[in-house]
């Protein structure tokens, strides 16, 4: 009988493995690394695991041309130094820059459509 629990994700996730920083609530830099990306949060590799009082944190993501993903995340789950984060807000450009680096990695543009429409509440 395998530990393995079936997948729950409501949003696809891509390899991106990149440096970052993470920025938590107390102002405290931390140079992580990426290992995956969604549309509601992130893998990351960090040097200790996020404590819950230092979130919710920032992280930034450096890309090409000097543009950078930056979002707030909470810690949501761990695994050794690999600890995963819901992404709580993003702002409209950063969100923008996600959504493409996203939709070149899954090549399926109409499921990321889907994605994004979920991301969004009825009553808006």
């Amino acid at each position: 009988m395998s530990d393995r629990q079936p997948e729950k994700r409501r949003f696809g996730r891509v390899l991106y493995q990149t440096p970052a920083t993470l920025i938590t609530l107390g102002g405290r830099r931390i140079s992580c690394q990426v290992i995956d990306l969604s549309l509601r949060g992130c893998l990351l590799r960090l040097p200790r695991l996020i404590e819950a009082e230092e979130a919710p944190c920032n992280l930034l993501i450096p890309l090409a041309k000097g543009l950078i993903i930056e979002m707030t995340i909470s810690p949501v789950h761990s695994r050794g130094l690999q600890q995963g984060f819901l992404c709580q807000r993003i702002d409209l450009a950063s969100l923008s820059l996600l959504r493409r680096l996203i939709e070149m990695n899954l090549g399926d543009s109409e499921a990321l459509e889907r994605e994004l429409n979920a991301l969004i509440p009825e009553h808006v």
